[in-house]
């Protein structure tokens, strides 16, 4: 499970995938947005990026499942093996707080 602080989200410089997901989070964390007016707004969003959402990107994993409570936009995604992140879990075992708000950003 993906859990970002909405507070603490910043833009990675030069990184598309991740200003994508943090102009996706920027719509949900305003508040005032109505559902249907947020699902308008992802999907306009998503269909003017879908040359970022390639089936074959190794960068994108399955989402399952989203939720949001009053300060956290929590993702559930697909385990995937390989790369930075399992090695970090590899060595560390279970994630700090900390280090969860810095991975997921």
């Amino acid at each position: 499970m993906k859990c970002l602080d909405k507070k603490r989200i910043k833009m990675k410089q030069g990184e598309t995938l991740a200003l994508n997901e943090r102009i996706m989070l920027s719509l949900v964390s305003t508040g005032n947005l109505e559902k249907r007016n947020f699902l308008q707004k992802l999907h306009h969003f998503l269909r003017e990026n879908e040359e970022n959402f390639e089936e074959d990107c190794p960068f994108i994993v399955c989402m399952t499942y989203a939720f949001q409570t009053s300060d956290k936009l929590c993702f559930v995604l697909d385990l995937m093996n390989g790369g930075d992140l399992h090695y970090h879990l590899n060595q560390h075992g279970v994630f700090s707080e900390n280090e969860m708000i810095f991975y997921a950003a």
